[in-house]
């Protein structure tokens, strides 16, 4: 059913107040009164507009544990850059200062106390992954232009990516100094160290 604006407000209010809730105590330590002290509406106003808190949660984790924006914003990145060493730079740089560090709050996973919530999980991996397969497109076109060497594009892959993960990580859950740009010249000096071929190619195949 189409929804009014006069449907839309009260419903993006209650949405907001759920998901900052959520992401602060998880699904558990959150209930429907909760939610309806916070927003100032009765119980019924909320299973009108989402059936019951378990239906709201869902809604909340597709919405939050998405990075379609930055992946559109790293292709753009990309597509500037002329050969796959500075689009694998490029992806680096891109990858350090501006992944969402709140995609991993602990609140958006925690289904019930000691348990974590498989959509959550399933939500996750699938944005992961749409990431993982840009960085194996770089790597596996430097190896079809000459620029890298023969390796394994998957191991490469999942070396670069749990590589940069580690970062980001220790900055969302230990507190790590946030270095985005120090950080993104190691990583690529010490990566295309391992990958770089011997003797570049003057002139490396154009991508396709």
């Amino acid at each position: 059913m189409e929804q009014t604006k006069q449907d839309y407000e009260p419903r993006q209010v209650i949405f907001e107040a759920a998901a900052r809730l959520f992401s602060e105590r998880g699904f558990s330590n959150v209930s429907i009164r909760d939610i309806c002290e916070e927003v100032g509406v009765a119980p019924p106003t909320i299973y009108h507009y989402f059936g019951n808190k378990g239906r709201l949660f869902q809604e909340v984790i597709q919405s939050r544990l998405n990075l379609e924006e930055f992946h559109q914003a790293l292709i753009e990145k990309l597509s500037a850059l002329p050969c796959p060493s500075e689009q694998l730079y490029g992806f680096i740089y891109h990858y350090l200062n501006h992944f969402p560090r709140d995609f991993f709050n602990p609140g958006m996973f925690l289904q019930e106390t000691t348990r974590i919530s498989g959509l959550s999980f399933e939500r996750v991996s699938a944005e992961l992954q749409a990431i993982d397969q840009v960085a194996y497109g770089i790597i596996q076109s430097g190896i079809e232009a000459g620029e890298f060497r023969q390796l394994n594009v998957l191991d490469a892959t999942r070396f670069l990516m749990n590589l940069l993960m580690s970062y980001i990580l220790g900055e969302v859950h230990f507190k790590q100094p946030s270095r985005p740009h120090e950080t993104s010249l190691f990583i690529q000096e010490v990566f295309l160290n391992g990958i770089i071929a011997e003797t570049p190619p003057a002139n490396p195949k154009p991508r396709s």
